[in-house]
């Protein structure tokens, strides 16, 4: 199956949901930055730090990102799974837990297009508008493709999987290539 073998133990869970957390928040400052940049194209961004909403809808996409990361790759032992997922989701969220769990819902358990429930989101923080055009939303969405391939390689590399990062991040720089060349709208 290609799962990762070596398990991580216990006496490593800080040190991993600590760097984890360091990495997804820089994840979530680059996407936010790429939402600020195209939310300026049309109108004056009002919000223009990350925070509030957007913040927290980032956190929970991202949680649900590695959730399912945890589960496909087998990182953590299935009997102790959600006791680190538990303590990776309170050091990402911080006392704002279920707000974030709220967003993970949103984007995971509802049918379909979590990636453009996100942007909507995000944009519509920044905005100051609950309705964002999807037109602009849909120009938000190559940053959802970064934000989603370094949670992966962010987590494959926390947990000492080098092979499995340096495939994701060869693919990625292929798929981020392959995108600059395409005409806009397409």
């Amino acid at each position: 199956m290609g799962l990762f073998s070596r398990k991580v133990g216990r006496d490593s869970w800080g040190t991993i949901c600590t760097d984890l957390t360091g990495y997804l928040e820089q994840g979530r400052e680059r996407f936010f930055d790429g939402a600020l940049a195209l939310a300026g194209e049309g109108r004056s961004p009002i919000n223009r730090k990350l925070g509030g909403k957007a913040d927290l809808a980032l956190k929970g996409y991202q949680l649900g990102l590695v959730s399912a990361i945890l589960q496909e790759r087998r990182y953590v032992d299935e009997k102790d799974a959600q006791e680190f997922v538990t303590l990776l989701y309170a050091q990402v969220c911080g006392a704002r837990v279920q707000e974030c769990i709220e967003y993970l819902d949103r984007y995971y358990l509802e049918e379909g297009r979590a990636s453009l429930k996100l942007v909507r989101d995000v944009l519509g923080f920044i905005v100051c508008e609950e309705n964002v055009d999807l037109a602009i939303a849909m120009g938000l969405l190559p940053h959802e493709f970064g934000l989603s391939a370094s949670a992966n390689i962010y987590t494959a590399l926390v947990f000492g999987d080098e092979k499995r990062a340096t495939d994701l991040m060869e693919r990625a720089a292929k798929a981020a290539k392959e995108m600059a060349g395409r005409p806009h709208g397409d």
